[in-house]
């Protein structure tokens, strides 16, 4: 079963369903994790910084490629939204970068 840790939130672990599901659900279901545009990549706020595992993830999608020519989005993040954790991902180890963070979310960094 994979399994999503948020080294940030004190290594807070989500294990996932096996079938393909979106990484911003698994958060949102988990945790108060910040998403504006409803998911749709028209914005960074669901932006996770990938410390490992980020390899086993689907491809980088049109609307990343697009945040990173503008330079909103750096090389070592991607959008929630957009990322698809499957049965294939054994551990995926994230943090909410700093400009993302909610106010009053006590934070292990």
């Amino acid at each position: 079963m994979p399994e999503v840790i948020i080294e940030n939130l004190h290594s807070k672990a989500i294990h996932c369903e096996t079938k393909t599901e979106r990484l911003l659900d698994i958060l949102s279901a988990e945790t108060d994790w910040m998403s504006t545009c409803g998911g749709r990549g028209m914005c960074t706020t669901c932006a996770a910084q990938i410390l490992h595992g980020g390899e086993q993830l689907n491809h980088e999608t049109e609307a990343e490629l697009k945040w990173r020519r503008l330079g909103k989005l750096p090389e070592n993040e991607r959008l929630a939204c957009q990322c698809l954790i499957s049965k294939d991902v054994s551990s995926l180890k994230i943090r909410v970068p700093d400009r993302n963070k909610f106010p009053g979310i006590n934070y292990s960094d």
